[in-house]
């Protein structure tokens, strides 16, 4: 499939059960860049309250309260980008 500027990750937080409480969340980004955004979790719009560039090579860690608190996407881009892969790393904790 080829992958758009129209590829997008919506709003969410990575909380689940398996990561633990507050995890650490890596993420690598290679090819085009893009836009990441943060919104509080108890936020009534939704607006992004916090946008970042993700540029090739970025490297972001997400930690403590983030998941619990705040809601992070990709939003989609409405002009051409060209391709993007992210890397994200997570520990997952077996039950």
């Amino acid at each position: 499939m080829k992958r758009t500027c129209k590829d997008k990750m919506g709003w969410h937080a990575d909380n689940e059960p398996e990561l633990g409480q507050q995890p650490v969340i890596v993420s690598l980004s290679f090819g085009e860049k893009r836009r990441f955004q943060l919104k509080r979790k108890t936020a009534e719009e939704d607006l992004p309250e916090y946008q970042l560039t993700l540029f090739p090579g970025s490297l972001m860690i997400m930690y403590g309260r983030l998941q619990d608190d705040w809601l992070h996407r990709v939003p989609t881009e409405y002009h051409d980008r060209d391709e993007r892969i992210n890397l994200t790393f997570r520990c997952v904790h077996p039950r």
